[in-house]
């Protein structure tokens, strides 16, 4: 033929063909196949709402769209296709909700479930429908939702002009992949088939937990791209391509290699777990035993970018579509199991616990000594509990299990059970806390609870002047910067160093701890052995008095042994202990020093405040010559001979430690240091030869009110510098290890602690108890998770937060403190608290959720538990109950109520409907046709979360119906939350004074028996709506009469008629008002 004729008859066929595309637009859910029998599993798990969407719905017509867009592009994959349907009727049945026990979700009960309307749409649309949800997959893995939807909407429109470009430049085109693109597909249908395989992967995820964990380990030393092209469109087809090409070869029993990052994706997207080869970074055979890969294909990963820090699989793509203006926004993404992923309640406290480690500086670089330290606290807690101590026995009481105080304790128990790959989990677990949660905790004033005695963090300008010496020293309300000074959980201890000596369980534990410690700082403090010494109290627990008592703290020598004592004189080297012998301490001193200071000290009256009372003496009488007993407490003759006695013991013992000892009585000691003065030894600087020594030592390490080191004044510094808290980390987890730590000491300065703690001023423990709220909340959730993400929030700054209570510490020590206790949360605050934990991102004001009765994120369903009830049972207002399912709709929606939700209207016509009879006291369910439902108006607004010019809503208020149905009949739209607490809503309990087996009659009740009975006022002023144990209809007919304006009973399954009738004469009941009994 000419060339010419050619070219006029392919005109000819074009212009043909054209009239006929105006009809390719057909419904494309006319069109259904039947799907594999390996997929069978999957339909029979549907709820019927579900399969119908599935089979006839918006989500069928859009897996025929695209399975016929896509179709001519895809590789023949009939293996796949088969082994992914046996895996998702593996994966539905082992998730299935039994349809008997749907029931027990009311309204919700058609949406409960796994979540495979898309996959079922897909099998019942052909291989390619298939196809095309195993590529959604692989991208809800890779891709937040809204990315997603962006990449559907550019490659489909990719797609289709594609088909329609090589129609216009050839004239041939393949029909179907012609009508397909023709075919309209919206943002919103892709969006929520994204929304469908993303709740799919979740429930995936959770039901083939370990084998997913154990590949997203093995998936961590992969450092790659999917794929290095550039364009979007081409991108994604490729990968999907590859990823598919491979997989059926590795079912084939053909081993494959990795090349890039597509094979990897559509593993850990797939649920399909063949034997690997892991190269990197060493040669490493990887059985996973999966019986779809019996024929032995392995796959062999040894993909290892070195140019790159990016850890795992990652993508990068230009997104066209994401916004609603702008350029394309380039995203990248990683399957990196670090980032993006999900992790357990369990993990997440194992993730906070690093943070807490990371809190608490060096105290906590050592994860497993800090654990193991978390572990000895524990067993002495229980070890005083079993002894009677009240303290122990508060701390780890039932109500304390849910305090964040023993979460930690949990924590550390876990991970020191863990072994093998669970140890390793668990130290990427606080590693991953350490390292990305520095925010979600703020730091602590105190490491170790207060218990060490140091900050965690100084200021450089967090000193303050000492008023007798000119030296700068730590101010403990300056350590943090920006935190009040009323926020370190025990303010008093901060600062003083080695204050954990009072826990130590005996007083020559005590000392022979001091004096190593003050072996290790006395070089560098240029002390000599009269410059610093111990002072420790001496308890008589049977008269309730002590006597402080002194040592040296490091070995005096013979060359200064000068002391004009005759003791001294014979002694040699070593220690010297001065003791009490039970003799008169009112000796008198002439050192003007002395007098010099108190003046200095209490010059004005206001001063006086602060004067102990046996002060007063001396303050009015200042140039007496009496003295204040500050260290004094005066025994008895009896008591002073029994300490005489004992006295001669003690020395004999101490000489057999090569020690000596002298009276104490013989020094003129005083002690000031409540008052922060020190102490007055007023001949020390004679045993040094130095008698122009100051006679004041400051107490600079251990405990005021135990024992503790004390230095000449003026050498009291360096100490930070010598002892930091590294080492005094390690020396306090040392006690612990060696036993030395007294059960009742520990038990009793951690609930003082947390007794003093205040969480309104402290960001840190305000984080912590946070935790704990949403822990004691996610309990009630087996088999849920959290993004991790979570740990970058600052939650203590979280709206949700901010709206808790927090209580100002008590003084009373008998119960479990405040600051340990989870807070109390309403229902808004706790659906915030979900969706922030549910998302790892959203902070939304709870002001906002006020009316929401349900949240429907992925595969979970949070709703209001008053709706799962009967309304005569118990519940409050943050009761949040969670199902697996969803409401098919992507991003996280909060389900509310109409503002006027519409009641049908009883008319004239429906006068036969009507009955008027007596109630005659038979309870019985005359409701068995009733039924609860839930659709949506179409009506919807965006959560505020800020502007993003982003084209999806991620968050969003969706109104809701909760429809009340009798048989087929509307009868009403319900808004149950908002009435049950309702002030005209009353509750009659159980009776358990009176005969239940003889009714009482109950005079001039009518009984209700339909809903038109209820809607229609009844004449009587009281009447009774019988829907005897039928939880679903007593529940809607409470909402019913509420919203009809009645005073509303709710009796329970054994009313008592005697209570009843009590009740009713002593409220009045009907004499002024309407009242509906829901009997």
């Amino acid at each position: 033929m000419p060339l010419n004729k050619l070219a006029l008859s392919a005109v000819k066929g074009a212009l043909e063909i054209q009239p006929a595309l105006a009809n390719l637009n057909f419904d494309f859910s006319l069109w259904k196949v039947a799907p594999p029998k390996e997929f069978e599993g999957v339909g029979a798990a549907l709820t019927t709402f579900r399969r119908n969407e599935a089979e006839n719905g918006s989500t069928h017509r859009t897996a025929r769209k695209l399975g016929a867009l896509f179709e001519r592009l895809l590789p023949s994959t009939p293996n796949l296709i088969k082994a992914y349907g046996q895996r998702a009727s593996e994966i539905s049945e082992a998730s299935s909700i039994p349809t008997e026990a749907r029931a027990a979700y009311g309204v919700f009960a058609s949406r409960v479930g796994a979540d495979a309307t898309s996959l079922w749409a897909a099998a019942t649309s052909g291989s390619s429908a298939i196809a095309v949800h195993l590529l959604a997959c692989m991208l809800a893995r890779m891709w937040e939702g809204p990315e997603a939807t962006s990449i559907w909407v550019e490659i489909t429109e990719a797609r289709k002009k594609e088909i329609n470009d090589d129609f216009e430049q050839n004239n041939i085109s393949d029909m179907a992949s012609l009508a397909a693109a023709q075919q309209e597909l919206t943002r919103s249908q892709v969006s929520e088939w994204d929304a469908s395989a993303r709740a799919w992967l979740r429930v995936a995820d959770t039901e083939k937990g370990r084998q997913q964990k154990q590949l997203m380990l093995i998936l961590e030393n992969v450092q790659t791209t999917v794929n290095k092209k550039t364009e979007t469109y081409s991108s994604v087809i490729s990968a999907w391509q590859n990823a598919l090409i491979q997989m059926e070869g590795l079912i084939n029993g053909v081993s494959q290699e990795a090349q890039g990052g597509d094979i990897i994706l559509g593993l850990s997207a797939w649920h399909l777990f063949p034997d690997l080869m892991v190269v990197a970074p060493r040669p490493t055979p990887v059985q996973q035993r999966d019986p779809i890969f019996a024929h032995g294909g392995v796959l062999t990963i040894g993909l290892v970018n070195l140019s790159t820090e990016e850890r795992g699989v990652h993508w990068s793509l230009p997104l066209a579509h994401l916004r609603h203006y702008g350029r394309p926004v380039v995203s990248s993404r990683s399957i990196d199991s670090n980032e993006r992923s999900r992790i357990s309640t369990g993990e997440l406290l194992l993730a906070t616990f690093g943070c807490v480690l990371q809190g608490w500086g060096e105290a906590g670089n050592n994860t497993l000594q800090a654990v193991t330290w978390l572990d000895n606290v524990f067993k002495l807690l229980e070890k005083s509990r079993s002894a009677g101590g009240r303290s122990a026995s508060i701390l780890l009481e039932v109500d304390a299990a849910l305090s964040w105080f023993s979460l930690l304790l949990a924590a550390a128990r876990q991970y020191l059970e863990s072994q093998g790959n669970e140890r390793k989990t668990a130290n990427k677990l606080v590693l991953l806390g350490r390292k990305h949660g520095k925010r979600f905790l703020d730091r602590p004033a105190e490491p170790l609870f207060g218990l060490l005695g140091v900050p965690s963090i100084v200021r450089s300008d967090n000193s303050q002047s000492d008023p007798f010496t000119g030296k700068s020293e730590p101010r403990p309300t300056d350590i943090v910067a920006g935190m009040p000074p009323q926020s370190s959980m025990l303010l008093s201890r901060v600062g003083q160093r080695g204050s954990y000596v009072n826990l130590i369980a005996t007083d020559d534990d005590k000392i022979h701890f001091l004096r190593n410690v003050a072996q290790d700082i006395a070089t560098g403090m240029s002390l000599d052995p009269t410059q610093v010494f111990i002072r420790y109290k001496r308890r008589y627990p049977k008269w309730s008095k002590h006597v402080y008592e002194y040592t040296t703290a490091l070995p005096w020598h013979r060359a200064t042994t000068k002391r004009k004592f005759d003791e001294s004189r014979s002694g040699a080297d070593g220690h010297i202990r001065w003791l009490y012998r039970g003799g008169n301490l009112e000796r008198r001193g002439t050192d003007r020093r002395y007098y010099d200071r108190l003046d200095a000290t209490f010059s004005k009256p206001s001063d006086f405040q602060r004067v102990p009372e046996d002060f007063w003496e001396f303050h009015q009488m200042k140039n007496s010559s009496v003295r204040p007993g500050t260290d004094r407490t005066i025994f008895t003759p009896e008591e002073q001979q029994s300490i005489c006695q004992e006295f001669e013991n003690r020395k004999r013992f101490y000489a057999s430690l090569g020690e000596h000892t002298i009276d104490r009585e013989s020094e003129l000691i005083e002690d000031f240091d409540l008052m922060r003065m020190g102490v007055f030894w007023d001949n020390m600087g004679c045993v040094s030869g130095n008698q122009g020594q100051t006679p004041w030592y400051r107490l600079i390490y251990g405990d005021a009110d135990s024992a503790g080191l004390f230095v000449l004044e003026g050498r009291d510094h360096m100490l930070n510098l010598l002892r930091p808290t590294g080492t005094e980390a390690a020396d306090f987890f040392s006690l612990f290890e060696a036993k030395k730590v007294d059960a009742t000491a520990i038990s009793n300065q951690l609930l003082q602690t947390f007794h003093n703690a205040n969480a309104a001023v402290d960001p840190h423990l305000k984080a912590l108890k946070a935790v704990s709220t949403a822990a004691a909340m996610y309990r009630k959730f087996p088999n849920t998770s959290v993004d991790l993400r979570i740990l970058q929030q600052p939650i203590w700054d979280a709206a949700w937060v901010k709206k808790c209570h927090d209580t100002p510490p008590k003084k009373d020590m008998n119960g479990l403190p405040s600051s340990l206790q989870p807070y109390h949360l309403e229902r808004a605050t706790a659906f915030a608290c979900i969706a922030m934990f549910e998302s790892g991102i959203y902070d939304i004001d709870p002001s906002l959720l006020e009316n929401v009765i349900a949240m429907s994120s992925s595969d979970s369903i949070y709703i209001g538990g008053a709706l799962l009830l009967d309304p005569q049972e118990v519940t409050y207002s943050g009761d949040i109950r969670r199902v697996l399912g969803n409401i098919g709709r992507p991003g996280m929606a909060f389900l509310i109520p109409p503002v006027d939700p519409m009641i049908r209207e009883v008319k004239m016509a429906d006068w036969s409907r009507i009955d008027r009879d007596e109630f005659d006291g038979d309870m019985r369910d005359c409701f068995e046709n009733t039924s609860l439902h839930l659709s949506f108006t179409g009506a919807n607004t965006p959560v505020n979360l800020g502007f993003s010019g982003g084209q999806d809503l991620d968050v969003y208020l969706l109104e809701t119906l909760i429809s009340l149905r009798d048989g087929g009949d509307w009868i009403a739209d319900l808004d149950i939350l908002n009435t049950i607490g309702n002030v005209k809503l009353r509750k009659m309990s159980d009776c358990q004074n009176h005969n239940h087996d003889s009714v009482v009659a109950v005079q001039n009740v009518t009984a209700i028996d339909n809903w038109f009975g209820l809607i229609d006022t009844p004449e009587t002023p009281l009447s009774i709506v019988r829907a005897h144990k039928n939880w679903q209809a007593r529940l809607a007919a409470t909402a019913l009469s509420i919203a009809l304006g009645y005073e509303t009973v709710v009796l329970s399954d054994r009313p008592c008629w005697c209570c009843f009738n009590s009740k009713a004469k002593e409220m009045a009941w009907g004499r002024f008002q309407k009242v509906m009994i829901i009997g």
